[in-house]
């Protein structure tokens, strides 16, 4: 089986360590790179949402979250069954 394309990569928290792919095999997978020096291999964490659905279901848990105050109460909500 080939290698999917990369659509579109996003990389996260402003450096290049973190980072979302969106690939031709309609998944997308989301990386992190342990401590990225030139030149060495690099260490990879790697989850992979497997099909759309996966992936809808985790926008729509991110849009409905809210940006944390810190030292503000938090109220936790029942988590959703899977």
């Amino acid at each position: 089986m080939a290698k999917p394309d990369v659509i579109s990569d996003e990389f996260l928290g402003g450096r290049f360590d973190r980072f979302a792919s969106f690939l031709s095999d309609g998944t997308l997978r989301i990386t992190e790179v342990k401590d990225p020096k030139p030149e060495q291999d690099w260490e990879l964490t790697q989850i992979t949402l497997r099909d759309w659905e996966e992936i809808v279901r985790l926008r729509d848990f991110l849009n409905k979250l809210s940006p944390v105050t810190l030292g503000k109460e938090i109220i936790v909500h029942e988590r959703a069954s899977a």
